[in-house]
């Protein structure tokens, strides 16, 4: 099973969908940047290997 993590590059923040939904993980994200000006990326992790992604990317609808 695979699962995605959004993290600040510039810090140590991060969440994973393993502890929250994609929803709250997004809205956790857009609040960190919003309160820091910090840059986010994401990457998904699991079985399938990591895959990359900017954040700036819509994400698949659930």
């Amino acid at each position: 099973m695979s699962y995605r993590v959004t993290y600040c590059i510039e810090c140590g923040w991060s969440v994973s969908t393993e502890s929250c939904t994609r929803s709250e993980q997004s809205g956790l994200a857009i609040d960190h940047y919003v309160e820091t000006g910090h840059e986010i990326d994401s990457e998904r992790r699991g079985i399938e290997g990591s895959v990359t992604g900017r954040s700036e990317e819509r994400p698949p609808t659930e």
